[in-house]
């Protein structure tokens, strides 16, 4: 049976045309993990979580670990064997049951898949028990070795300092984190060329909407709720840039995005 779109998604589907082939691949969309999915995850080594931080603020933040630290005890739970470092936005989160977004990707091999669910810290574990799971095409990625990186202690602020906004002017890849309420996080990944993510000023940045699968889970949540959050590595020296703010969908599908903080570690 397709994946159940919810309004947002389903508005944003209508306005590109892509009713028919939305519910196409929506119907690879599980709400349990496949054991193909299984087996790809035990092989990662990162994953990138969406979620709210106790204030309200979205943010995207790495779990990180060594190529087994994901386990499967079932169909519906992905639990990682590490939590985010105290610090981090997410670090106080997940203490009651949250709504979160997860990508996995592997760079080198071109290969990604998404999780979204209910997750709870359990011990020192990260503990996801899933609702929609799908995989993605290869489009956009950029093959690379991840960095070595735990997001932890940093600094933060209101706005870009002078080397962030050359960081991000030349990235090829950032991970975008959206939610809804009443439907749940959101965490995918966007590349392209270097200098795709415009910086417009210290506040403000825009992207281009590349076609992906017409699912259009961002946008769809973005349609409902502006809330957004972007992590960017820093590939050669490991750093993370973590940003939240609120996101705008233009017409033709570019997103601009009004930083409201910046955090670096």
């Amino acid at each position: 049976m397709a994946y159940s779109y919810h309004p947002g998604e389903r508005a944003v589907q209508e306005r590109v045309g892509v009713l028919e082939r939305a519910d196409k691949v929506g119907r690879g969309a599980h709400d349990y993990v496949p054991p193909v999915a299984a087996a790809f995850l035990r092989e990662q080594s990162i994953l990138l979580v969406a979620a709210r931080d106790p204030q309200g603020l979205l943010w995207v933040s790495p779990l990180a670990g060594e190529p087994g630290f994901v386990e499967l005890p079932d169909e519906r739970r992905i639990v990682a064997q590490t939590f985010f470092a105290e610090g981090d936005p997410l670090a106080n989160a997940f203490e009651t049951p949250a709504d979160a977004g997860m990508i996995a990707i592997d760079l080198a091999r071109r290969r990604r898949m998404r999780a979204n669910g209910t997750a709870v810290r359990a011990g020192d574990a990260f503990v996801l028990r899933t609702e929609r799971v799908f995989a993605n095409c290869p489009k956009y990625i950029h093959p690379r070795e991840w960095p070595v990186t735990q997001s932890g202690p940093g600094s933060s602020g209101a706005e870009l300092t002078a080397r962030q906004r050359s960081w991000i002017a030349g990235a090829d890849t950032f991970f975008l984190g959206s939610h809804a309420a009443g439907y749940g996080a959101d965490c995918s990944h966007r590349g392209g060329d270097p200098g795709f993510i415009e910086v417009l000023d210290s506040k403000t940045l825009r992207w281009p909407d590349y076609p992906g699968n017409s699912m259009y889970a961002t946008l769809g949540n973005l349609a409902i709720d502006p809330g957004a959050a972007l992590l960017f590595f820093d590939w050669e020296r490991g750093d993370t840039l973590q940003l939240s703010g609120e996101a705008s969908i233009g017409a033709d599908r570019s997103v601009e995005f009004a930083i409201r903080a910046v955090r670096v570690s």
